[in-house]
């Protein structure tokens, strides 16, 4: 009895539970690494941590726009891709588990795992040049 009882409780978490939902999970492990260290890192100008490091990135349908900045040196600007999540073709409940899957947005992964950044620094004349331009003149 309580074999069965184990198997219908299975069964139900399984049909309730897309493919790509239940074997990748809601979010995806993405390492950006990038030189000089201990850059701030921000998804849709909001900060996550500080790189180098290894970021769980939730899955949604939303463009993730980042941006990784570091006092003194050019922000790095890109776009997250997204790809098909292979695993949800594999939905073996039919269409119930392929609509999880687009519901929870676990039809698409980040479509790379890693990012390799070396940040330009900023040129002391630049530098120079914003802070003069700031100063009050004798004039004034």
């Amino acid at each position: 009895m309580k074999l069965i009882k184990t198997l219908i409780i299975t069964l139900v978490i399984i049909l309730n539970t897309g493919c790509a939902t239940l074997f990748t999970g809601f979010k995806d492990k993405v390492y950006i690494y990038v030189e000089p260290e201990n850059a701030d890192v921000y998804i849709n100008d909001k900060k996550i941590g500080t790189a180098p490091n290894e970021f769980k990135i939730g899955r949604t349908y939303k463009k993730k726009n980042v941006t990784i900045k570091k006092e003194g040196y050019k922000d790095v600007e890109f776009v997250m891709t997204k790809t098909i999540n292979p695993i949800t073709f594999i939905n073996f409940v039919g269409l119930y588990g392929f609509a999880v899957d687009i519901a929870t947005a676990n039809i698409f992964k980040n479509a790379k795992p890693y990012y390799d950044f070396d940040m330009e620094p900023i040129e002391k004349e630049t530098v120079s040049k914003k802070l003069s331009s700031h100063t009050p003149s004798s004039n004034e």
